[in-house]
């Protein structure tokens, strides 16, 4: 059955980035599993270089049917951030933040903020997203938190049956929901997913995406300084 978290995100609305279209949360994990990343300001180098990070799995998601999902309060920002190529996925609009709350991703003070861009963390991701040409601007919420899910579709199938006097009945009935197989929250701004978690998660191999695989070495490399 769906848990807790994906019952109470699930019925959030999102709106296409590119046109008209609206959804709830659950439609994403209701026929495939899928990466939902939930970006903080599209015009922040740090989540484009997420953005750029996770795109590189897209070729071996698409094979395996798995959906790589965006969602953005952002949305002064989407048509830079669409026009820069930084994310492969279907990008959402969720102007009023409901799946942020459902998730209770937070918003950090200025001053935790800017302290963050300090650390060594923050130093790091700004070298790697210099490193890939990444730019950046100051417009919009810097402030607001984000995360990520990776949500495993489940299908359970239940036959019960009932033996009566003289009739025999068969009750099928069909439970469809989601598995939480990993869930990122951050908790400063310079914060970001384990890459490595993701792709275990979803048993692929780094060997199958080799620009993946150097985001992966380049994370170990940080890891191992600390």
């Amino acid at each position: 059955m769906t848990s807790p978290l994906l019952s109470k995100v699930g019925t959030c609305i999102v709106h296409s980035a590119l046109g008209s279209q609206t959804c709830t949360l659950d439609s994403f994990w209701r026929d495939q599993t899928c990466i939902i990343t939930f970006f903080r300001r599209l015009g922040c180098k740090f989540c484009r270089l997420e953005a750029k990070n996770l795109s590189y799995l897209k070729p071996v998601l698409d094979a395996r049917n798995i959906k790589l999902m965006g969602i953005t309060f952002d949305e002064g920002g989407v048509k830079e951030f669409l026009d820069g190529h930084y994310f492969d996925g279907d990008l959402y609009l969720d102007r009023e933040r409901k799946t942020y709350k459902a998730l209770e991703y937070k918003k950090v003070s200025a001053c935790s903020g800017f302290c963050s861009l300090l650390t060594k963390a923050g130093r790091s991701l700004n070298s790697k997203a210099k490193a890939a040409n990444i730019p950046g601007n100051m417009s919009g919420d810097g402030w607001q938190t984000g995360g990520l899910l990776v949500v495993e579709k489940v299908h359970t199938d239940h036959c019960h049956l009932f033996d009566y006097t003289l009739l025999r009945f068969f009750f099928f009935y069909y439970i469809q929901g989601g598995k939480v197989l990993y869930h990122f929250e951050q908790k400063e701004v310079v914060n970001h997913p384990d890459y490595k978690q993701i792709i275990d998660v979803l048993k692929i191999n780094p060997k199958d995406v080799p620009e993946f695989a150097t985001v992966l070495s380049e994370e170990c490399d940080d890891a191992c300084k600390m």
